[in-house]
């Protein structure tokens, strides 16, 4: 039973040490951590920062590897240029498919097998990116946020950026303020005021000093009740005295 408990023991030993030596370190000697997605693969990578207190990235797998240089300029992407980073048309690319604006649970057999074919190549080549995607509206194709420069901005959109931009003070002063002005008038709700007696809905205005008789009574015909707060309102005379 000893030798069978040893040997056991030594067999779990063996397993852990083997174990052990396909563990990677999460951070480096430095301290600096190491890239997850690229541990289990079996490459260590070491994260960077994007900025002083910022984020750390992985610069094999999220990094943006699109220059500025590879970006389109409007007339090249009129023109008709493909995109710089995967060579997939842009503007000239084929309509979009159907399956662009509907969910997976309402796809069909030929939008699952189109879906599909093209996920498939999109991981053929971006397989590690672990990218946002983007896409042209009314275009078909799928581009990695990583390996494609965005598109470029037309010149209506350009000409709204400057205006925006042109509003933000870079030297730290603050813009002029303007003279204020008046406030708007409130508007108050319109008040909707139901009468009881003869099931007739009225709209009512909260400001109105005289309001349609809901009910006039014989012993005082010229007091009529507000069904709707239920007090009476008096009513003056011919001669302008108020009721008793």
């Amino acid at each position: 039973m000893v030798v069978a408990g040893t040997t056991a023991l030594h067999s779990a030993v063996g397993m852990g040490a083997a174990m052990g030596a396909k563990r990677r370190s999460a951070d480096d000697e430095d301290g600096t951590p190491h890239c997850g997605r690229c541990r289990n693969r079996g490459v260590l990578v070491q994260l960077v920062e994007r900025y002083p207190g910022g984020r750390w990235e992985c610069p094999e797998c999220e990094a943006a590897i699109w220059t500025d240089e590879m970006r389109l300029t409007w007339e090249e992407f009129v023109a008709g240029e493909d995109c710089r980073g995967c060579g997939k048309p842009l503007r000239r690319a084929s309509s979009e498919p159907s399956w662009y604006s509907k969910g997976t649970a309402f796809y069909s057999a030929q939008e699952q097998a189109a879906a599909a074919a093209e996920e498939a190549a999109f991981q053929e080549h971006h397989a590690i990116c672990n990218a946002v995607r983007w896409s042209i509206q009314g275009r078909a194709g799928v581009h990695c946020g990583r390996c494609c420069p965005p598109p470029p901005l037309s010149p209506r959109q350009l000409r709204a950026v400057m205006k925006i931009a042109s509003n933000v003070k870079t030297d730290g002063a603050q813009p002029p303020v303007s003279a204020p002005q008046a406030p708007a008038a409130r508007r108050r709700p319109r008040r909707d005021s139901f009468d009881l007696q003869s099931l007739h809905i009225r709209l009512g205005d909260p400001e109105a000093e005289i309001r349609e008789a809901a009910r006039t009574s014989a012993k005082a015909p010229d007091r009529q009740q507000d069904l709707t707060h239920g007090n009476a309102i008096a009513r003056n005379d011919a001669d302008g005295s108020p009721d008793d």
